[in-house]
């Protein structure tokens, strides 16, 4: 549902929307099998994923305006969504002192990975969210907001 959605806001709006304007799109095109929940989750997994960010503003007074950041491929969107969601899991996991598993990790990823590849990204994930945790950053927050409207370049 991910790629279809991304390919579908990028299509719709080639020049930008709204965060409203995406809400309401990916409702109006997949409110009949998935809730408004699910279309906002969608969204947010898009934001920090780095799969949609901001348009760079040509004034101030501009509004914030978003574009999708559509990979060559479904494969690798699949991989940036993985890459950027496993060191939520593995902050959640070290919080709540449960070990990061090859087993407990392999059903919640979008790609496939081969074992050392997967021990690779647990490993880099695991660094990842331990670095923000002793930086004191709010491990809720690691990489992109949905709700932050910064310039990126």
């Amino acid at each position: 549902m991910l790629w279809n959605a991304l390919t579908r806001l990028n299509a719709h709006f080639p020049e930008g929307f709204t965060r409203s304007e995406e809400l309401d799109h990916l409702v109006e095109t997949f409110g009949h099998v998935r809730t408004r929940n699910e279309l906002k989750a969608t969204i947010s997994t898009f934001f920090k994923a780095g799969l949609v960010r901001q348009k760079p503003l040509q004034n101030q007074e501009e509004k914030c305006v978003f574009i999708a950041k559509l990979p060559e491929t479904e494969q690798a969107m699949a991989k940036v969504v993985d890459e950027a969601m496993l060191p939520r899991l593995a902050n959640a996991c070290q919080s709540n002192r449960v070990p990061l598993t090859h087993k407990a990790v392999t059903p919640l990823l979008l790609s496939t990975y081969t074992t050392a590849e997967l021990s690779d990204l647990i490993e880099a994930s695991s660094a990842l969210a331990a670095a923000h945790v002793s930086k004191g950053d709010d491990p809720s927050r690691l990489l992109r907001s949905p709700s932050e409207c910064q310039r990126v370049s």
